[in-house]
């Protein structure tokens, strides 16, 4: 949606590599919360789209920092808290 309506992950992708041509630097992306979401479908995109879409990732993204990203945690935490109020002993998972 974001790639076909305002061309986002293209011009995001020009972004990159235009930083990384100007520092000789791969990037770090940081990402909070559902931004974590835009990120991951970025590099999918990438990776879907582009030819050779893999390496470029390789070659112009150092790493993802992902902060308070809805990646499964709220369903696990809720899952911990409810054994937790239940179970005298912690269960295993919080071991």
């Amino acid at each position: 949606m974001m790639e076909k309506r305002d061309g986002f992950f293209t011009w995001l992708k020009n972004e990159i590599t235009r930083m990384v041509e100007n520092t000789g630097w791969p990037v770090v992306i940081m990402g909070h919360s559902m931004g974590n979401k835009v990120i991951r479908y970025f590099m999918n995109w990438v990776v879907a789209n582009e030819k050779d879409g893999e390496e470029w990732c390789r070659t112009n993204i150092h790493t993802w920092i992902s902060v308070a990203a809805p990646f499964l945690g709220s369903p696990m935490a809720v899952k911990a808290l409810v054994r937790t109020c239940f179970c005298p002993s912690p269960p295993p998972c919080l071991l």
